[in-house]
């Protein structure tokens, strides 16, 4: 049976994976529904990766604490890869204390359970800049905003099950490595043109439906 990815880009539709996040631009130039690519995102993507030979992993969980033999504070986010379901985590250098004396503590006290605070020049959140989300209003309230994370492909350099907190970053595939990955170099030329010569002739927008 074919599957979704290949219908796509055998129709004409450019299909991509930018800042982790399926794109697609259909041959006839209507609007893809976002309620449609929410619900087939994680099959085309899993396909398009596959295809391509490559792993990605989606974000499941965070966890705080202290680890290593200085008790160093850290944040964990745990991911599941969409190809496996393979587990794996990164960590993150934090600081899980108060900066200033407020209502809720004294400046140096601990935070709240699973709260934390980072700087600007942090891994994290150099990380959190490379999704593309909006930053929180405060450093100390990421806390609030890590469901964001979810739906969002990210790939690095894996250690075991360990990412190097360095090179986390969503997954970027363009629209030409996704239909060779795919359909292979020759084919995927052939479609292309096919695309474009439809959208010349003025052919009407067809309902976004498979």
């Amino acid at each position: 049976m074919e599957c979704l990815a290949t219908k796509l880009l055998s129709r004409g539709d450019a299909v991509s994976i930018e800042l982790g996040r399926l794109a697609i631009q259909s041959a006839s130039g209507k609007p893809v529904p976002p309620e449609w690519i929410n619900e087939h995102a994680p099959k085309v993507c899993r396909a398009v990766l596959m295809a391509a030979g490559l792993d990605a992993f989606e974000y499941v969980s965070y966890t705080t604490g202290h680890y290593g033999t200085h008790k160093a504070p850290g944040l964990t986010l745990r991911f599941a890869s969409v190809v496996t379901g393979e587990i794996a985590h990164v960590i993150f250098n934090v600081d899980m204390t108060r900066q200033r004396t407020t209502a809720g503590g004294k400046a140096g006290a601990p935070l709240p359970a699973g709260q934390f605070r980072v700087g600007e020049r942090s891994h994290f959140y150099k990380f959190w800049l490379s999704t593309g989300l909006q930053v929180p209003d405060r450093m100390q309230r990421f806390h609030k905003c890590m469901g964001k994370l979810s739906g969002i492909l990210f790939a690095g350099t894996l250690n075991n099950d360990r990412f190097d907190a360095q090179s986390t970053r969503p997954v970027s595939l363009t629209a030409e490595q996704v239909r060779m990955a795919v359909l292979g170099h020759k084919e995927g030329t052939t479609r292309a043109q096919g695309g474009h010569k439809v959208r010349a002739q003025g052919n009407r927008p067809r309902p976004y439906r498979y």
